[in-house]
């Protein structure tokens, strides 16, 4: 009977079961102390289906962090536009009807 192949399997799971074990370490240091948020203040963000739903809150969070926003949707971004006016941003576009390649380009032009 060979005591050698299996001693190497045992060592190798006990390899593998350490760096699991250190990955979970890593990733609950990480979740316990986060790193280094990005600003937004005073950043350029461009916006694309600001009109409504996941775009519209995009938008909005954006406004709160300061963004200088760039609002583009196929629809009206108006509503939208009250409400992130309302919420105090000063530098702020708006373009409706994203249909053309020279529209996206006249919007980043404004900027």
């Amino acid at each position: 009977m060979e005591v050698v192949p299996y001693f190497m399997l045992f060592i190798e799971l006990l390899g593998v079961t350490g760096r699991c074990l250190v990955s979970v370490l890593v990733y609950l240091v990480r979740l316990a102390v986060p790193g280094n948020r990005k600003s937004l203040r005073d950043k350029h963000v461009l916006v694309t289906g600001a009109g409504h739903g996941l775009g519209r809150e995009i938008a909005l969070r954006c406004a709160e962090l300061g963004a200088k926003l760039i609002l583009l949707d196929i629809n009206k971004v108006s509503r939208v536009a009250c409400l992130v006016r309302a919420r105090g941003v000063p530098d702020f576009r708006q373009s409706s009807l994203l249909t053309a390649l020279r529209l996206i380009l006249f919007t980043l032009n404004l900027v």
